[in-house]
């Protein structure tokens, strides 16, 4: 007697808790298909079926309107297949596919910009620098003391026209004073043989060869120990085919001006 008097109580509970989700969740989807409506017009529209299909009014009013019988197992059939279609309409399936069309645009733009780049002419070296990339090739990298070979590299263009190229390096250390002396003109030599054999309209040209050296108070300091210069008149008698060795060793010093030589040196 007892399980028949419980049965229409559960039941009665079962039939109010649908319409209340029914009432909670069509509420919801009502808001969002508002929302929705003015970005995402698909997505708007499906909610607010869905809504219509969730909301006891809407529901009942769609019934007697259209004098039609729905079976409960298909009405929840209608609600998954709009909540099927509400997440393929969903603005994430679109956003997950802009990254990618970004991101080809992007590489189409950068592939574009490249080509243009390399069906652009060379920019034209002025002759000024195309002299001073000659000395900076010989000078490259330190000395044995960790100092950058390059203190300074001047082209500047004479009255007369043609250029003056002067140029200041930290020399390399070496065992023994007369070493250092021949390291230092050596590098002079080659200095002088690339620029007056480059074609390029040198009129003159001057190395300075710095150094550190330290006075009779400790203090030490950076100095010119050497410096020489070599004008085009003297160059144009030199005969830059002679034996490299000889060239740069015998005939170059005895030919360019000195005027700076450290005592050491003498």
């Amino acid at each position: 007697m007892t399980e028949n008097q419980n049965t229409p109580k559960q039941k009665q509970k079962k039939s109010s808790l649908g319409p209340i989700l029914g009432w909670i969740f069509g509420v919801l989807f009502a808001i969002s298909g508002i929302t929705f409506l003015f970005s995402q017009p698909l997505t708007g529209i499906l909610l607010l079926i869905l809504a219509a299909v969730l909301l006891p009014p809407a529901y009942k009013a769609i019934i007697e309107k259209f004098n039609i019988s729905v079976p409960k197992h298909a009405k929840t059939i209608v609600v998954i297949a709009l909540l099927v279609f509400v997440g393929l309409s969903s603005p994430s399936a679109e956003n997950d596919e802009s990254p990618q069309v970004v991101n080809n645009t992007v590489s189409t733009e950068q592939n574009q910009n490249a080509q243009a780049q390399q069906n652009e002419p060379p920019k034209p070296v002025s002759e000024e620098d195309q002299i001073r990339n000659i000395v900076s090739n010989l000078l490259k990298g330190s000395n044995n003391m960790d100092n950058q070979y390059v203190r300074k590299i001047d082209v500047i263009e004479q009255v007369n026209g043609g250029w003056g190229v002067f140029v200041e390096y930290n020399a390399d250390d070496n065992l023994t004073t007369n070493l250092r002396k021949t390291g230092i003109e050596k590098t002079m030599s080659e200095i002088y043989i690339a620029l007056y054999t480059s074609n390029k309209d040198v009129r003159s040209a001057s190395v300075a060869a710095y150094f550190p050296l330290v006075d009779r108070y400790g203090n030490e300091s950076e100095d010119v120990i050497y410096k020489s210069i070599l004008d085009k008149a003297e160059a144009e008698k030199v005969n830059w085919n002679a034996d490299s060795s000889t060239l740069k060793l015998s005939i170059l010093p005895e030919v360019w001006t000195t005027s700076i030589l450290h005592p050491e040196f003498r």
